[in-house]
């Protein structure tokens, strides 16, 4: 198949992954984009079967995800993803434009992947991948670079969260759609009727294995929007913080 820069999926939201309200779940999204990314990676000739024969595996590093709306049940999107290049010799950029079935767009996303050494779990410098990634020509979603949130210590407490088998993907951690969960089950259901989420940024700092436990904590940005918040997990297990949010919110 040919090593095209640009890939575009078209998909339908499902029922079984939509919230109460009848809207594509965050996560499910988030899903949805990291599928899409797996098949153009794939197209590439880096997909995850082709990299562990190398001993290295990807791993989302950090997102920013901007959303217009969040389309209902039956409706149909097309997301077009690209490579956008190598930041810091570490990280692999990656976009994503996603629209409605009359061209307005749904969301624009920015994610970042580092590589892994399956043997030690260590981070690899961009270069450890063997293949030449095709050229955007500086196309990008999101002209936002993304950077470390730095959630203060000693937020809020909102609950405690326990990783089990179904939240367990095939690298052995928390996969990152759990964590988007978590994020989003810090606020009751009446912000979802009063509100809409307008962006999400998310850091994965350390690795969640199975069994640990997760302290998910949430505060109010100081200085910043009234409507943005942010969310840290402490890995009560461990110690260690495991990821850092910052969410924001809009009027409906």
């Amino acid at each position: 198949m040919e090593k095209t820069a640009f890939l575009t999926v078209q998909a339908a939201v499902e029922t079984q992954n939509v919230d109460f309200l009848g809207l594509w779940r965050p996560s499910r999204m988030l899903e949805h984009l990291i599928d899409t990314a797996s098949k153009h990676a794939a197209i590439l000739g880096y997909s995850y079967e082709d990299l562990v024969q190398q001993r290295i595996v990807w791993v989302l590093s950090r997102l920013n995800v901007h959303f217009y709306r969040r389309p209902g049940i039956g409706e149909e999107v097309s997301t077009r993803t690209w490579i956008k290049g190598i930041q810091q010799k570490l990280f692999f950029l990656r976009d994503f434009d996603m629209k409605d079935k009359y061209g307005e767009r749904v969301l624009a996303a920015s994610f970042a992947w580092l590589l892994i050494d399956t043997g030690t779990r260590r981070i690899l410098p961009a270069a450890s991948m063997r293949v030449t990634l095709p050229d955007p020509h500086g196309e990008s979603a999101l002209d936002e670079s993304l950077e470390k949130i730095n959630a203060p210590e000693g937020m809020t407490e909102a609950f405690v969260a326990s990783v089990t088998y179904g939240i367990v993907d095939i690298l052995g951690h928390a996969t990152s759609a759990r964590y988007v969960d978590w994020i989003f089950d810090c606020f009751p259901l009446q912000t979802y009727r009063e509100k809409k989420v307008s962006q999400l940024r998310l850091n994965f700092i350390h690795e969640v294995l199975p069994a640990e436990r997760v302290s998910i904590r949430t505060g109010r940005q100081e200085g910043v929007d009234p409507e943005s918040w942010l969310i840290a997990g402490e890995n009560l297990s461990t110690g260690e913080r495991a990821f850092e949010a910052a969410l924001t919110w809009a009027p409906q």
